[in-house]
């Protein structure tokens, strides 16, 4: 031999590096998406937690929409104190329609704003 010792290998043993190539993996024959999934033989409790987000990541998510949807539960309890009639007249008036358009009008500020940055650093 020439240097280098070369060794036999047991082909149970020996596993392959799969690459993706141009947005698919190596080997997929054009035409073919390859699904992502559970590894071969991981086991139904595999299935159901495919769709899943991990606990230590969904606790804080709901913490963080119940925190975010007090202030609006404490209005409409608020609002609703005085009767449905209350409401409505709350509702129609002209300083209320102009701070829903001026609150509008500032979200979709802000979107078009995140969307050029976003887009731009992408």
């Amino acid at each position: 031999m020439s240097g280098l010792a070369q060794q036999r290998t047991d082909p149970a043993t020996v596993r392959a590096v799969v690459l993706p190539v141009a947005g698919r993996p190596a080997g997929t024959p054009s035409g073919v998406a390859a699904l992502p999934g559970p590894a071969a033989g991981a086991g139904p409790a595999a299935d159901r937690r495919a769709g899943r987000p991990p606990l230590v990541l969904a606790l804080p998510a709901l913490l963080a929409a119940a925190v975010a949807l007090l202030p609006m539960i404490y209005l409409a309890v608020r609002a609703t104190e005085r009767g449905l009639g209350e409401v409505a007249e709350v509702l129609l008036r002209d300083r209320t329609a102009a701070l829903v358009l001026r609150s509008l009008g500032l979200a979709a500020t802000v979107t078009a704003a995140c969307l050029v940055i976003g887009v731009s650093l992408a």
